[in-house]
């Protein structure tokens, strides 16, 4: 079982894009900063069409708690075209640094 997970990915319609967000939750005992993640966008048959990595430099996550992206930490947008093309966006945590 993962300890550090993304819980959810929502995003609202906006004019030309959606603004999509998400939440990552720490499961362990120790405080994370600098999450690494990887964002994949797969169409309906489950292709990937698209996909984001980042970095989330601001917030550190305590031990059993989550951090939600933001503007600038995180988020990322959907153009329309590739909208209509998505069956399900998949993200998941590729790395981050533990401090004691």
């Amino acid at each position: 079982m993962e300890k550090v997970t993304v819980l959810s990915v929502v995003c609202t319609d906006a004019l030309y894009t959606w603004h999509c967000n998400f939440s990552v939750h720490n499961g362990l005992d120790v405080l994370i900063a600098k999450v690494r993640y990887l964002v994949i966008l797969r169409d309906k048959r489950g292709r990937p069409v698209d996909s984001r990595e980042g970095v989330l430099y601001y917030g550190k996550i305590r031990p059993g708690l989550a951090i939600g992206t933001s503007n600038g930490n995180g988020r990322f947008d959907v153009e329309h075209k590739t909208k209509r093309l998505l069956g399900k966006i998949y993200a998941r945590i590729l790395e981050f640094d533990g401090q004691e």
